[in-house]
């Protein structure tokens, strides 16, 4: 038997089959074995692995890496042992079989292949590259150490394959696995730093599992120590593994004056290695050292040149950088842009072939192509490159776009809208607008308006409220283009355009000035984002702010009332808004009740909805100023009026006591016209009645005086009289008695006097008899 694959597993059934799978062709052209030792699977990995081999042994898991590797190394019978893990998946075998068929394995005791652990299973892009020794000729020294973390003991010469393997063991989006690996590792690791805390190589494991469980501030702190203890022992120099750690740990921790100063020491210590040269340009580059970073990108391109060419042979430990090509080159781009050499910001940029990285520079992309005066270029690449790509990378080179244009002088800005006004894709059309706005042309013509009626404004970014604000100098209905767009989108188009234009509230005050009055919830819904921002924006006249404002509180209402339901409203559940403009038109709506009837809570409402949403704070305080001065006004008037009403009452009076009866009555006709329910008056009307000896008349105007005030003391005196004159001495009685109850200090004595001449007369004496039977019987 040549080769013997040796494997532990436990649990592994999500690669497993993966990996026994990529074995077969390696299998089918050495004489093999495959050994498979689980160690306490509870998933369905057994069944996995005798799929592919009947060499399946158990083994009690016992917390000891290195044991259970040499258990399985017991049950091997071939020539050769090689190491493997249940994920990690052989790419391409074709050097491993070479290696064995062409009898070159005779030559070496040892061969190292590349394991490449990616990050993220679903973006195979992010890894970390290392070469591990793996095969093994067997004899009986061949057998690992170490607790956790296992390394061979291995012979020399070392045949270094190239052959790679794919390694899952550390996605970073499988939280359940890192989390299980993160406490398995750190609790075997700690209990082996209790016994040996001098242990430099589990210091840095250590630190890596804190790495892999993103606490980067721990991983700082044990790489720190592994660093001292190596350092103390002098074997830094053979120890490089633990630099880079240190080095990933203090990028992590965004700490780049230290990084930049450790890069450097290695560098010294070890002669270089790439992932020095890699974190050194980007240290330097955080520090805007910008040539020293430039340089160092470039010593990292030509190390990694070298690595493709001749492998892991000059790479003593693991490799993170040899995945980040890309990467680099977009630092060199942003390196380039800041030291304004523009050709080689396009030359580097070039390079990039992961849309990830070629989308974080395209602000420098076309900054290079503007500055070197190259828009024709700038709208090749976007029509040959960017148009093929997914629609966030179009967004996303419109938006950097964007961005620039905002900030370039009147003719380049001009030069980038005409150069992309060609085409008739979305952005082509809205540059053809802007074309329209800088040429002063107010016609759009019937193409351009179909077009623009077919934008589809729900998808599309902000700066397309150039569109918005063309229609609004021109007078075009926004209704036909904005009816299905949600409040936010609209708004986002509104704050753009605020930011860019100085007379967007006046264009948007006449289009509300022409807008009809509608119910329509959809004219609502636009107007009141229009109100709304004019009114923020502060740049309205007072009188054009009370008008927008009033139409905004009558329209919003409006459309919150068709929103939400009733019974939100009515029982004030506030809570249920959608947001606190809305929360501010609920309490407007509840203060519309109380506006005519109860001032007091009407105020209290409108100073919630000012609570709630503070922006409009100008347009409640009119509200309420608006208040004060109608109460001012009542006051004025009732003060006005009172000295209108006694005036009036002291000719009425006067006429009745000089006998003009008559006029007095016609007085009294027109003053009710003005005041009704006056008891005054009502009382001088009794007193006419009498005057002329009109005593029912008299009893019934006395008694609707009673009902409007029922202890009215001149009503019920006079009353009593009424009823004295008519006889009706026991109804008089009744009357005179209830007045000492509220007879001032003038009245009673002759309200005594009355009583007591009135119990002389024989009806009212036996009544009186009779109440006192009652009370005594009581």
């Amino acid at each position: 038997m040549k080769l013997s694959i040796a494997m532990m597993v436990k649990n592994e059934s999500k690669y497993l089959d993966q990996c026994l799978k990529s074995l077969q062709p390696i299998m089918d052209e050495i004489d093999s074995e495959l050994i498979i030792v689980d160690t306490g699977s509870k998933d369905d990995t057994v069944e996995i692995a005798r799929r592919y081999t009947d060499k399946v042994y158990f083994q009690p898991w016992n917390n000891n890496f290195a044991e259970m590797r040499n258990i399985s190394i017991s049950y091997t019978t071939g020539e050769w042992v090689w190491i493997l893990d249940a994920d990690e998946i052989v790419n391409d075998p074709s050097e491993m079989i070479s290696f064995f068929k062409t009898d070159q394995y005779k030559k070496y005791n040892s061969a190292s292949v590349i394991i490449k652990s990616i990050s993220d299973e679903n973006k195979n892009l992010k890894y970390i590259t290392v070469s591990l020794i793996r095969l093994f000729k067997k004899d009986d020294e061949l057998k690992y150490e170490g607790v956790i973390h296992e390394q061979p003991v291995f012979k020399k010469p070392v045949y270094r394959l190239k052959t790679e393997f794919t390694h899952y063991g550390y996605i970073k989006t499988d939280k359940e696995q890192i989390k299980r690996k993160f406490e398995r590792n750190v609790s075997l690791l700690k209990e082996q730093l209790k016994e040996n805390p001098e242990h430099d190589y589990y210091w840095f494991q250590l630190s890596q599992s804190y790495v892999a469980y993103e606490e980067y501030e721990k991983a700082l702190e044990y790489a720190l120590k592994a660093y001292e203890v190596a350092k103390e022992k002098r074997k830094l120099n053979k120890s490089m593994y633990i630099y880079i750690q240190l080095v990933s740990a203090y990028f992590w921790n965004g700490q780049y004056e230290e990084l930049e100063k450790i890069c450097e020491e290695a560098i010294k210590e070890s002669g270089g290695h790439i992932d020095l040269y890699f974190f050194l340009a980007k240290a330097q580059m955080k520090n805007f050292k910008n040539e020293e970073a430039v340089k160092n990108y470039h010593i990292y391109f030509k190390m990694l040149d070298h690595y493709k060419s001749e492998g892991m042979k000059n790479i003593p430990s693991g490799a993170y950088s040899i995945g980040f090509s890309d990467h680099a080159y977009a630092e060199l781009t942003r390196l380039y842009d800041r030291l304004e050499a523009y050709d080689k910001v396009l030359l580097y940029a070039s390079k990039i072939k992961d849309s990830r990285y070629s989308k974080k520079v395209f602000s420098q992309i076309i900054k290079a192509y503007i500055k070197l005066d190259k828009y024709r270029d700038l709208k090749n690449k976007y029509d040959r490159e960017i148009l093929n790509q997914n629609k966030d990378v179009i967004n996303e080179f419109l938006m950097s776009l964007e961005h620039i244009r905002l900030n370039l002088s009147e003719k380049e800005n001009k030069e980038i809208i005409k150069i992309f006004s060609d085409g008739e894709e979305n952005y082509s059309i809205l540059n053809q607008i802007r074309m329209k706005m800088i040429n002063h042309k107010k016609d759009l013509g019937e193409t351009l308006l179909t077009k623009i009626k077919n934008l589809d404004f729900n998808t599309l970014p902000f700066y397309y409220g150039d569109v918005i604000y063309y229609l609004l100098k021109e007078k075009y209905l926004l209704t036909n283009i904005l009816s299905k767009v949600p409040e936010y989108k609209i708004q986002n188009f509104i704050t753009y355009l605020s930011e860019q234009y100085d007379e967007l509230s006046h264009y948007i005050l006449i289009h509300l000035n022409n807008q009809e009055i509608s119910n329509d919830l959809n004219i609502l819904r636009i107007n009141k984002v229009l109100q709304k921002n004019i009114l923020v924006l502060g740049k309205l006249k007072k009188e054009d702010y009370k008008y927008v404002f009033k139409q905004y509180i009558e329209q919003g209402t409006n459309y919150i009332q068709q929103i939400y339901s009733k019974y939100i409203l009515e029982h004030e559940l506030i809570y249920n808004a959608r947001n606190d403009e809305d929360a501010f038109f609920m309490y407007m709506t509840i203060a519309e009740r109380y506006k005519n009837c109860d001032q007091v809570k009407y105020i209290q409402y409108i100073r919630k909805s000012l609570k709630v949403y503070p922006d409009m704070c100008e347009g409640v305080e009119i509200i309420i100023e608006e208040i004060n001065e109608l109460k001012n006004e009542e006051i004025r008037a009732n003060k006005e009026f009172g000295a209108y009403k006694t005036k009036i009452k002291r000719s009425i009076k006067k006429l009745v006591e000089e006998g003009n009866l008559i006029e007095a009555k016609g007085i009294i006709i027109e003053y009710e016209k003005l005041v009704s329910a006056d008891i005054e008056i009502i009382n001088i009307k009794a007193v006419i009645a009498m005057m002329v000896n009109d005593l029912d008349e008299a009893e019934q105007i006395l008694m609707e005086g009673l009902e409007l005030k029922p202890f009215h003391c001149d009503v019920l005196y006079n009353l009593a009289y009424v009823y004295e004159a008519q006889e009706k001495f026991i109804k008089a009685y009744k009357q005179y008695k209830k007045i000492i109850k509220v007879a001032n200090e003038e009245m009673i004595d002759e309200v005594i006097k009355k009583i007591e001449e009135l119990e002389k007369i024989e009806a009212v004496r036996a009544y009186k008899n009779e109440q006192g039977k009652h009370i005594k019987e009581y």
